[in-house]
């Protein structure tokens, strides 16, 4: 390659928005198939070795079957609080709606299968809870506000990264946004691609999911 040709890819690379690591790898795979039996194959697989990092795998996580499973997901089963130990029926615009919270996220369903309003833990099993503090306030404010226009997204754009300390890795969306990758995992429940919009207190909201609706909140970066 000359000087000159090496400075125009320069100019080219500058006004090309970064992808992700799940994107470039991607490119890299179609390259190498293009490339098949040419000296060229060999050359890019001497460059990925030297310049990119082995693509991360997806946390290990538990894919909710039902609905049921999805809302247990969201609780924390070993926090004191025991309103974040359980699932939470109310009745909401003439539906009942169930909801489960560990704090740091929230799953909201309507299809769920609960016949009255109460409190459940994650067997279904009905809880006598007296402890005053339900989750429908939360609910609401999540809720009723207007989030503006979703962006749909395909499961496979968002990338991933294991940074030790964040249990269960991170999650960066396309636009940059960090959610735990867990968290994220879960509340897709398998879906390929999902829409999102932000909500109540900066929490990510994320939509068209198998088992209903979920908030996030983002990752300090």
């Amino acid at each position: 390659m000359s000087s000159d040709e090496y400075q125009k890819l320069l100019a080219i690379a500058a006004n090309i928005k970064k992808p992700s690591r799940a994107a470039a790898f991607a490119s890299v795979q179609q390259l190498a198939d293009d490339l098949a039996g040419t000296e060229h194959r060999d050359a890019l697989a001497r460059l990925y070795r030297f310049f990119l990092p082995a693509v991360p795998k997806r946390a290990k996580t538990t894919r909710a079957k039902t609905t049921l499973e999805w809302l247990a997901q969201a609780i924390n089963p070993k926090d004191d609080r025991e309103y974040l130990r359980l699932i939470h029926v109310f009745k909401r615009k003439g539906q009942l709606v169930a909801v489960a919270s560990n704090g740091c996220r929230l799953h909201i369903a309507r299809d769920h299968g609960f016949k009255s309003a109460g409190y459940y833990n994650s067997a279904g099993d009905e809880i006598a809870y007296e402890g005053g503090h339900s989750l429908e306030v939360v609910t609401a404010n999540h809720l009723d506000r207007d989030d503006g226009p979703p962006q749909r997204i395909k499961a496979s754009d968002v990338e991933r990264t294991h940074e030790p300390h964040e249990p269960g890795g991170t999650a960066c969306l396309p636009d940059g946004t960090l959610l735990n990758a867990r968290y994220l995992d879960n509340a897709l429940a398998g879906a390929e691609e999902f829409s999102v919009c932000y909500g109540h207190n900066g929490a990510v909201r994320l939509a068209d999911l198998p088992f209903g609706i979920a908030f996030i909140m983002p990752l300090a970066e």
